[in-house]
Order: structure tokens, then C-alpha cells, then sequence
């Protein structure tokens, strides 16, 4: 969870800004919570990111998505990222659930391209905001390869230095 504000001026002229979330691999989430993302934003951040993050199965499929830039959220690129929302291991697959969620017209100005997925469902009511070159793939095939040095990369590392 990135962020705060929602839609009011103060979500709109938000401090929090140039964030990035990037490689992590985020697995079996929204265990207890049922209106949440695996990666989840509030308010305006100009400059942010959410990249080469692999996100696999969630347990609660009701009022969630794997990107789930939520009341407010402005000024994200969200790139190659990994969604495996149905995995055949998964105990609840969340094969209906969104794999991105931009819910209002007040969310605006987020990009989204080159993610894989492996659900076709999303929501896009945003204003300003784009979803292009997207890869659904079938979770009984795999993952593509493609995306495999994404989900290789993702999670925990060593510190450079």
C-alpha cells in the first residue's frame, strides 16, 4: 500500500510522489481483507511506478485485483509486471477478479503496458488513463517466456555494494 489522500484537495496536491515498487514478489495475499490490492495506491503520486513485480494468487477474489489503484490515484506507470491471479495451485483461484482495478472517473492519469496476465478481466473508468500491449496468457501453460526473467528476478536480494 502506497499513498493517501483519495480524491479531496489534499489527495490531489499529495507529498507522496516518485515512489517505485519494483521486483518484488507478492504471493498469497488479501488472506483476511476483502478490498485491497496486492499492490494498492491512494492518491495522487506523480512519478511513481509499479514494475518487474510478480504477483501470484490471492485468497480473497471479492473487491480486489492484483493493481488496484484505488479513489485518487493519479500520475503511475505500471510495467512489466507478472499477474497470476488463477494459478492451478492456488486454493481460490480469483479467475473473475480484475487484474488491474481503476474504478472512477477520479482516478486519472495512470499508463499501464507490457504486463502480463493471466485473466482477461479488468476495469478502466479512469480518465487519462491507458492500458496497452498487455499478454494474457493461460495459467495451465505456464507462464510465458517472455516473463519468465521477471518472475526469476522478482523478491528477495542482496543489497548491490
Amino acid at each position: 500500500t502506497v499513498g493517501w489522500g483519495w480524491h479531496t484537495e489534499v489527495g490531489n496536491s499529495s507529498y507522496a510522489r516518485d515512489n517505485h515498487v519494483i521486483g518484488n514478489f507478492i504471493h498469497n495475499s488479501l488472506n483476511v481483507l476483502f478490498d485491497g490490492g496486492s499492490l494498492y495506491s491512494l492518491g495522487n503520486q506523480p512519478g511513481s511506478t509499479v514494475e518487474y513485480n510478480h504477483i501470484r494468487g490471492q485468497h480473497n477474489c471479492i473487491k480486489t485485483a492484483a493493481l488496484y489503484h484505488d479513489d485518487g490515484s493519479a500520475g503511475w506507470v505500471d510495467h512489466h509486471n507478472v499477474i497470476e491471479l488463477a494459478p492451478l495451485d492456488a486454493l481460490k483461484p480469483c479467475s473473475a477478479t480484475p487484474w488491474v482495478l481503476l474504478w472512477t472517473p477520479f482516478i486519472h492519469d495512470i499508463v499501464l503496458h507490457d504486463n502480463f496476465h493471466d485473466v482477461s478481466a479488468f476495469v478502466n473508468h479512469g480518465t487519462n488513463c491507458s492500458i496497452a500491449n498487455t499478454h494474457l496468457f493461460n495459467s495451465s501453460d505456464g507462464v510465458p517466456a517472455a516473463a519468465q526473467a521477471i518472475v526469476r528476478a522478482a523478491g528477495p536480494r542482496p543489497l548491490p555494494g
